[in-house]
């Protein structure tokens, strides 16, 4: 019996604990102005691929046929 009340009393103190801990719904505020979101200023072209030596064309050509497994 005394064990049962214990354990109810100290539920009720729990959820009046989380509710004063919980004053007011927490927002964040982001601003929305997409202009802000898009980078200004200068920006570097995209990089062009290196051109392909004897070495990367014997890989190219055996990961063709399935030697060797093609690099990601």
């Amino acid at each position: 019996m005394h064990t049962e009340l214990l354990v109810q009393l100290i539920e009720e103190v729990s959820l009046i604990a989380a509710d004063r801990r919980r004053e007011a719904p927490r927002t964040i505020n982001r601003p929305y102005d997409t202009a802000a979101a898009v980078p200004t200023g200068n920006t570097e072209p995209a990089q062009q691929p290196a051109p392909m030596n004897g070495h990367r064309k014997m890989l190219a050509a055996a990961a063709r046929r399935g030697m060797v497994r093609p690099d990601v």
